[in-house]
C-alpha cells in the first residue's frame, strides 16, 4: 500500500480544516479519502472517492453526513461497516482502513496542538 499525497488545508474563517489521503495498491484503483474536521476537533465528513463500484452506495453517501468524534477505533468501525453494507468492488478495505488510521492520527496531532 502506497498513500502517495498528503495535503491538510485550513479554512481559518470556516473554523475547521481537512486531511486528504491519496491511496494506491497494487492492481486497485486510486482511493481518495478526506476527513473534515470542525474547530471543536469534531469530524463533520468522511468522503471516500475513487473509481470503485459500490451496489450499495447510500452507506458511503452516509459517511458524508456523519458526524463522529477522532475516535480512531469508532470511526474505523463506522467507515468498515459503511463499505461492507456498501458492497464495494475496485476498493481494498483494509488498505483503506490504515490510510483512515494514518490520517486520523494527524487529525489528533492537529487538535492536541488547539
Amino acid at each position: 500500500m502506497e498513500i502517495f499525497v498528503k495535503r491538510v488545508d485550513i479554512f481559518e474563517a470556516l473554523k475547521m480544516f481537512s486531511i486528504v489521503k491519496l491511496l494506491k495498491s497494487p492492481g486497485t484503483k486510486l482511493v481518495v479519502i478526506k476527513i473534515d474536521v470542525s474547530d471543536e476537533c469534531l469530524i463533520t465528513s468522511i468522503r471516500l472517492e475513487g473509481d470503485y463500484f459500490a451496489s450499495n452506495p447510500q452507506p458511503i453517501d452516509d459517511l458524508m453526513r456523519t458526524k463522529l468524534s477522532i475516535d480512531q477505533l469508532r470511526v474505523a468501525k463506522t467507515v468498515s461497516e459503511a463499505l461492507k453494507k456498501a458492497d464495494v468492488y475496485g476498493m481494498p478495505i483494509p488498505e483503506v482502513l490504515s490510510a483512515l488510521k494514518v490520517a486520523l492520527k494527524e487529525v489528533q496531532e492537529i487538535c492536541a496542538r488547539k
